[in-house]
Parts: C-alpha cells; structure tokens; sequence
C-alpha cells in the first residue's frame, strides 16, 4: 500500500485527486487477495487452485487494487507501475456456499446441478 500510494504522489502529474481505498473492502475477512495481472473486466472471471491434481474454483475475481490504477485519469502514467504491487480481490467461495446453504438451501442444491 505503501509503494502505491508513494508511486501515485510521485507520477501523478495530472492534478486529479485519485486514492487509493485499502478501508473501501479490502479487509474484508469473505475475500481472497492474490497478485497476477488482469485488466479491467475481468471481474466474474475464476480464480482456480490445483491440489493433487485437482482443479478447485475458489475465487470469483470482483475487483483490483490500487483503485486509483484502474480509473482512466490514470492512464498517462500507469503504465510504469509495478505489477507486484497490483493485488486482485475475489470472493471466497467457500463463504459464498456457506451464505447460499443458510438463506436457501434448496436454491443451492438447485445451482449444484
């Protein structure tokens, strides 16, 4: 958070006010965090670990971090920020089960099919 938002005051020519958010939702606890590099509209897209061989969804990709780097004001100097300091967030599945199974169990066995 620290290397973004020291990257935004330093490139940040524009004189546009952007933030970047972390107390937006990025703490949330039903979330997944992970680094790899997507552009904007990839939400909705899997996020998939393999164990043993197996392939688990156990993301479904809702937003990226920093904010300020997916807003088009940006754009004229984005282009050099790091990609290690981009983070992806998703949400866990296991929370997204657990919430479908206690509000409408039969919807769930029904979305199972």
């Amino acid at each position: 958070m620290e290397e973004s938002t020291n990257y935004l005051n330093e490139h940040n020519t524009t004189g546009i006010t952007l933030v970047f958010d972390v107390n937006n939702n990025i703490n949330n606890v039903n979330r997944i965090l992970f680094n790899c590099t997507s552009t904007q509209g990839a939400s909705a897209a899997p996020g998939v670990a393999v164990r043993n061989g197996v392939v688990y969804v156990v993301t479904m990709l809702l937003c990226g971090f920093p904010d300020w780097y997916y807003d088009s004001r940006s754009e004229s100097f984005r282009k050099n920020f790091p990609n290690n300091c981009r983070v992806e967030q998703g949400a866990d599945m296991t929370a997204i089960e657990f919430k479908a199974k206690t509000d409408n169990e039969k919807l769930w066995e029904e979305m199972r099919l």
